[in-house]
């Protein structure tokens, strides 16, 4: 063994270990503890922690439960008619209903294709030229 090996090992403790932790002190704690040490709850501040499973969790998610915690009852909402307010107003609903699925298209309720032409307009990279039907 060389003298520098020899020198490091005499520095060293019997029973040492590498990287021992010198101290521990829990948030709630004021002085570090050594030697054997219990960790508890109580002195790393989870004192007030329940150890709960998660299907005991998933057991205590109850309509009554969540409503005790928020302090009050959410107002139910029905569904939507044409008549009758829900998740959104009826007129919406209505609204909505008149919309063919899949719709896209727009629909011209005017003569395009008469008098001067004033424009071209492009929808879904179609052009369509479009007239004014009073000559101006």
């Amino acid at each position: 063994m060389s003298s520098g090996d020899k020198a490091k090992l005499d520095g060293i403790e019997a029973g040492a270990q590498v990287n021992t932790v010198t101290g521990v002190k829990g948030d709630s704690e004021t002085n570090y503890r050594t030697g054997n040490i219990n960790i508890t709850k109580a002195n790393i501040g989870l004192g007030n922690v329940e150890n709960k499973s998660s299907a005991t969790i998933r057991g205590e998610l109850t309509k009554a439960n969540v409503t005790t915690a928020l302090g009050y009852t959410p107002a139910t909402q029905d569904a939507v008619t044409t008549t009758t307010n829900g998740l959104m107003i009826a007129a919406d609903k209505a609204k909505l209903d008149g919309i063919a699925e899949g719709a896209d298209n727009v629909t011209f309720t005017r003569n395009l294709s008469s008098g001067t032409k004033i424009g071209t307009i492009t929808i879904n990279g179609t052009a369509t030229d479009i007239y004014s039907t009073n000559n101006t």
